[in-house]
């Protein structure tokens, strides 16, 4: 069930009438016009009451929109293309109706057909709405909203210029240039003077409606024209208009009417224009929507502000009015000129009434002429500027002109289908457009970047030769790191990517950390992959994907981890570097054992010691054993110690600032040194330390080595060098592994 919103207060009575007075003063003109431009087909007999039907749809639409929708400073009415989609319509009926339905049976099916189509569209706006689908459209690609409104631009251009020229009926331009005897050089007169005087006002005048001071002149013009020269070739002008209450399309009516005739046969072209009018009007809408978000720093509803523009539209077709949509020039007059809640757009619509119900009569003496020029000054702005720096980037570097080459065929495409063809046609093709858009960005490589073991390595600390080992050899091991979604679209492209990097690497790890979703396409890549190296005796790993992860399931599901197995899914990268590391090593024969005791006299802490300065050294420094997962320090400790690691595996670990977890930061065998700086600054532990393995530690103390110096001060000497030298390596791997990290982001 649909509820009215509660009304906004009246604290800012003042601005929001000011705002919806300039904001009418802008929608009053263009929707007469516009109401023109849709019944163009149905003559100038027909003109008086299609300004009528342009006025009436911003006065149901507008107020009934900002009623129910949730834009404070929103303005609703008719846009130019639901203007030209309904123009659309109305055409197509009046060609399709057989010979002989003439006069007022003719009027009253194309009215109702359009009234159908309208209906169509608000509701689709509303299940739009209700299934809270709004925020989806919004990421139709730009290339295809430029491109059809760049389309409905010189489409409205071109529809203009026979009035412009001052062609009575139905005279289409090229018919109008092969009968130059036509064209009514007085009326050009008059539609350029219009459109040179709101292109002037806009610029020079700030408080005053461009448009209004546009059509003013230009009728001025006009009837000065006519009273100093009497020269009757000035063009037509609207013709009568009277002030009429709104009148219910009756359905019955219709239907009686159309005894004899196949309404069935025009469904279908009905509902694609009926479903073509919602999805462009909530396009339009929703656009609006977020300038005017900008505008008052807030954040409208979609789904609310969707539900609102359907009711506003089957309001419109119940009274036969040209559907609506939000517009963004009516709503920044209306914000400029103090409008700030949903108030100034009822208040808009009211006023459009007011004007109507005043003005009726001297409506019908605006000159066409007049009309046509305003409207092509609309249709200039309308231009998107965003095309044309598009243009000016085909000078940009081959990768990135690739792009703006795509982009600009998309919109050049939609533009061309939208003037060649029509504008249904060409809102079937923005939609397929968007959806190849959508296939070939999300088709591009979901390799974020890839490097080797050599250059990265895990966060174990080794010995001499195992370091050796994999410097030289580290580049068998090769992590590639994903983004985005693994689907259809990007699925086949990974394979390929994959293959060119078979050549001489036997551990491949897959970090998946900022993979976003994989489908069933995604789930047999997995699978193939592994196929594929494993005839070349390779390994396939996964990081950042274990038990727990949210699509771990659905792999589970799909029988991926089954065909991988469970044991080459790791919890992050750096376990899966470790893995592949360790069994790296173990092919290579006696280098795999690193957790064996090692000496004091063997470690590369006491390179160059004589027997008397390892005697000297030992007795100074005790030993302390831990058990499997006992915390030898904590982060914090004040504990100003250097301890080296005899037998077993420690673990550095440090808590994260952004989640209550611990990460490591690296992990140390024997032979190794920990705790080095607190040592050298007595300053609390950066991190704690955890044994892995039963652990044999030896302890040197602040106390024990402040007596070294003392006592032996060549030996402490020879122990900071070497501690220098130690501190110097991790420095330099941990430098080593940014830089190639930055290199193949």
């Amino acid at each position: 069930m649909i509820r009215i919103r509660q009304l906004p207060a009246l604290s800012n009575l003042r601005g929001d009438i000011a705002g919806a007075f300039d904001a009418a003063v802008i929608s009053f003109p263009q929707s007469i016009g516009y109401g023109l431009v849709a019944f163009a087909p149905l003559g100038m007999e027909f003109a008086g009451h299609a300004a009528v039907l342009g006025i009436y749809s911003a006065v149901f639409a507008g107020f009934l929109a900002a009623l129910i929708g949730s834009t404070p400073v929103q303005i609703t009415g008719p846009k130019v293309p639901l203007t030209l989609l309904t123009g659309v319509v109305v055409a197509d009926l009046a060609t399709r109706l057989p010979p002989g339905v003439t006069g007022d049976t003719r009027l009253v099916l194309i009215l109702g057909g359009v009234a159908f189509c309208v209906l169509v569209g608000g509701t689709f706006q509303i299940a739009l709405g209700a299934s809270r689908l709004g925020r989806v459209i919004k990421f139709v690609p730009y290339p295809v909203v430029s491109g059809f409104m760049n389309g409905v631009a010189l489409l409205l251009i071109w529809k203009q210029i026979a009035p412009l020229l001052g062609a009575t009926g139905n005279v289409s331009l090229p018919e109008l240039v092969g009968d130059p005897t036509n064209i009514q050089p007085w009326a050009l007169m008059v539609g350029c003077v219009t459109l040179a005087t709101i292109f002037l006002s806009k610029r020079l005048i700030r408080r005053v409606s461009p448009y209004l001071v546009g059509l003013l002149t230009g009728t001025a013009l006009y009837y000065g024209i006519r009273a100093m020269t009497g020269a009757p070739d000035l063009g037509p002008v609207i013709g009568t208009v009277d002030f009429e209450w709104p009148q219910l399309i009756n359905p019955a009516e219709a239907f009686d009417t159309a005894a004899g005739i196949d309404l069935l046969a025009f469904m279908p072209a009905l509902l694609i224009a009926g479903l073509s009018l919602g999805l462009v009007g909530s396009l339009e809408s929703l656009f609006s929507s977020v300038v005017s978000d900008n505008l008052v720093n807030q954040r409208h509803d979609s789904s609310r502000e969707l539900m609102g523009q359907g009711i506003g539209n089957i309001a419109c077709a119940i009274v036969g009015a040209l559907p609506a949509a939000g517009s963004i020039p009516r709503s920044q007059a209306n914000f400029n000129a103090g409008g700030r809640t949903r108030l100034s757009g009822m208040l808009c619509a009211v006023f459009v009434f007011c004007f109507f119900s005043v003005l009726a009569p001297l409506v019908g003496k605006i000159p066409l002429a007049a009309i046509s020029g305003m409207l092509i000054y609309v249709g200039f702005d309308l231009v998107d500027s965003w095309t044309v720096n598009l243009l000016r980037k085909l000078k940009a570097e081959i990768r990135q002109r690739k792009e703006v080459i795509f982009d600009m065929g998309v919109a050049f495409t939609v533009a061309i289908l939208t003037i060649t063809a029509n504008l249904v046609v060409a809102v079937g093709a923005g939609v397929a457009a968007a959806s190849l858009l959508f296939i070939h960005h999300m088709g591009k490589s979901v390799i974020r970047r890839k490097y080797d073991g050599g250059m990265v390595r895990s966060r174990k600390m080794r010995g001499r030769k195992q370091d050796q080992y994999l410097a030289e050899y580290g580049r068998r091991i090769m992590v590639i790191e994903l983004q985005g979604p693994i689907f259809f679209g990007s699925g086949d492209r990974l394979m390929g990517e994959f293959d060119d990097t078979l050549e001489d690497v036997r551990y491949f790890v897959l970090d998946m950390k900022r993979v976003t979703e994989i489908d069933s396409t995604g789930t047999r890549v997995l699978p193939q992959i592994k196929k594929m190296i494993k005839k070349d005796g390779s390994y396939l790993l996964i990081s950042h994907l274990t038990e727990g992860h949210p699509l771990w399931k659905f792999l589970d599901f799909m029988g991926v981890v089954g065909a991988l197995g469970e044991e080459h899914f790791h919890a992050d990268t750096d376990a899966a570097l470790e893995w592949a590391e360790e069994h790296l090593l173990e092919q290579a024969g006696g280098l795999h054992d690193a957790d064996g005791e090692i000496t004091l006299e063997s470690m590369s802490l006491t390179d160059g010691f004589s027997d008397a300065e390892l005697a000297c050294l030992r007795q100074r420094m005790g030993e302390e054993s831990y058990g499997r997962g006992e915390m030898i320090f904590g982060e914090g400790d004040q504990d100003p110690a250097m301890l080296v690691i005899v037998r077993g595996t420690v673990t550095i670990r440090q808590k994260m600032q952004s989640r209550d977890q611990l990460k490591r930061v690296f992990s140390y065998g024997p032979g190794s040194v920990i705790g080095e700086l607190a040592l050298l600054d007595k300053r609390e532990r950066s991190a704690g330390a955890w044994a892995d393995t039963g652990v044999l530690l030896m302890r040197l103390s602040h106390r024990d080595f402040d007596v070294l110096k003392e006592e032996a001060p060549q030996l402490a000497l020879k122990l900071l060098t070497n501690l220098a030298r130690e501190v110097s390596m991790k420095l330099r791997r941990t430098s080593a592994e940014l830089a190639a990290l930055e290199d193949s982001a």
